[in-house]
Order: structure tokens, then C-alpha cells, then sequence
């Protein structure tokens, strides 16, 4: 089964290496001096926004829904809705090294491409969210949210990367 698991992941990985990063900002006058939880700048990041009741995922659901190894970070917060009927989903992952961006970016794309399909028939407003999502990495972390109010999200974070 670990094997099947390991295979399948692998293949994953291989199949999204040639997707499409545009969307993708990269913000380097950010130093990987920055230090402060993820934790941290979830609280910060979604001050003011509507939240669904969300549900924190463990390092077994990271490695399942993002194929990622969470020994390449340093923190994590990735929050999930409870309910299936919602798309709105931030994590945020604080790496060790930033060499493993593309990891975690392809990780993201896993995850973006599983939304999709979940809710392209089930729920316009929600794939609406998931074929705009928020993805920037900001010095060693990489910062992912699919929400409707994602401006208020990126204006929260731009005041805690300049605060630092």
C-alpha cells in the first residue's frame, strides 16, 4: 500500500512539474531572515475576513492532500473548511530551506487541481474562488488562500511583511 502511495505521488509530482506557475509572485526584497509562526500571520493575515469553521491539517493530511513532506518545513498552518461545501482554504508554509519552494508550489497545484474538480459541477461560487487563488512566496515562506475577499488578505499581509 506504501508503495502504491509512493508511486502515485511520484507520478503526481512528475505530471505537475510542467504545469503553469504565472500566477505565481515571487517577492524577493523579503530576506529569509524572517521569523515569525505561521500561526502568527494566519491571525494577522485574516484579521477582518468571514471565516468558515475550519479544520487544522496534520502532517499525515499535508503529505495526502499536498503530496508534501512536512519534515522541509519549519511551522505550517493549513487550514481546510469542515464542511465540504466550502472552497475557502490558507495555509501557509514556513520553509527550512527555500530551495524547497518548487516542492511546495507543485504541492499547492495538487491541491488546487483536486479543488477543482471537486466543485466544478457542485458549486460555481466556490470554483469561482479555486480558479483565482492566491499564491506568493514572500523570502521562506509560501503563502496559498482561496477566499472571495482575497484583496483584504493580500493587504493584511503586505502590512506584516513590512512591519517586520
Amino acid at each position: 500500500m506504501k508503495l502504491l502511495k509512493f508511486i502515485s505521488l511520484l507520478f503526481i509530482f512528475l505530471c505537475l512539474t510542467s504545469c503553469n506557475t504565472d500566477y505565481l509572485n515571487v517577492s524577493d526584497e523579503y530576506t529569509n531572515d524572517l521569523n515569525i509562526s505561521s500561526n502568527e500571520i494566519f491571525d494577522m493575515a485574516t484579521k477582518g475576513l468571514d471565516l468558515p469553521k475550519f479544520k487544522s491539517l496534520n502532517e499525515d493530511e499535508i503529505l495526502d492532500l499536498y503530496a508534501l513532506d512536512p519534515s522541509i518545513l519549519i511551522d505550517y498552518i493549513s487550514n481546510v473548511s469542515q464542511e465540504n461545501t466550502s472552497g475557502v482554504e490558507i495555509s501557509i508554509f514556513h520553509l527550512k530551506d527555500k530551495t524547497n519552494a518548487n516542492e511546495v508550489i507543485l504541492g499547492i497545484q495538487r491541491r488546487i487541481k483536486i479543488l477543482e474538480n471537486d466543485f466544478r459541477t457542485v458549486k460555481q461560487s466556490e470554483y469561482d474562488l479555486i480558479t483565482n487563488p492566491y499564491l506568493n512566496t514572500i523570502g521562506n515562506y509560501i503563502i496559498f488562500a482561496l477566499h472571495k475577499d482575497i484583496k483584504t488578505f493580500e493587504n493584511n499581509l503586505n502590512n506584516i511583511f513590512k512591519i517586520i
